[in-house]
C-alpha cells in the first residue's frame, strides 16, 4: 500500500546513519522505489545504494472474517554497492531501523509487526558490484 511503502522510505531516507553510509543528500537520497534514476553512480563518496519494492503480498482478507486487518506485505530492499563492508553497514543500519520501529503507524493503519523474512548475498556477473537482498514482511496491518 502507497501509505506503507511511503513511511519505510522516509524512515530510511530521513536516517542520519543512512545517510552518512551512503552519501545520500536532498538531490540524491540514495533509496529508490524499484529502479534507481539513470545516471546513478558508486563512488568513494557515495558507495552504495538502495533499491526496494514491494515483492509479496498475501491475498485480500475474508471481511466477513476480519474487516480491519489488511494482508501481510513484503519489502524486498536491493543495496548495492562495490565495498561488501559498506553494503554489510548500510544492511545492518536498515535492519536496526526495522527493529527499532517495530510498531508503527501511518495515516490510515498501526503496524504491528515488522521482521526480518531473508537475506541474500549475490555476486554481479561482472565482478565490479555487489548486492544484498532482504526482505522484511510488514504485518499485522490494521485499519484505524
Amino acid at each position: 500500500m502507497k501509505e506503507i511503502k511511503d513511511f519505510l522510505y522516509k524512515l530510511i531516507r530521513n536516517d542520519a546513519t543512512f545517510k552518512s553510509l551512503t552519501g545520500a543528500d536532498s538531490k540524491d537520497p540514495r533509496i529508490y522505489f524499484f529502479y534507481p534514476p539513470d545516471d546513478v553512480v558508486v563512488s568513494d563518496e557515495k558507495p552504495c545504494y538502495v533499491t526496494y519494492y514491494l515483492g509479496a503480498g498475501a491475498g485480500l482478507p475474508d471481511p466477513h472474517v476480519n474487516s480491519v486487518q489488511r494482508p501481510d506485505e513484503v519489502y524486498t530492499f536491493d543495496i548495492w554497492g562495490k565495498d561488501i563492508d559498506v553494503i554489510e553497514d548500510v544492511f545492518e543500519r536498515i535492519d536496526a531501523l526495522f527493529f527499532e520501529t517495530n510498531r508503527f503507524e501511518t495515516s490510515g493503519y498501526r503496524i504491528l509487526r515488522a521482521s526480518r523474512e531473508r537475506q541474500n548475498d549475490l555476486p554481479d556477473p561482472d565482478d565490479e558490484f555487489r548486492r544484498k537482498i532482504v526482505e522484511y514482511r510488514i504485518g499485522h496491518i490494521m485499519k484505524k
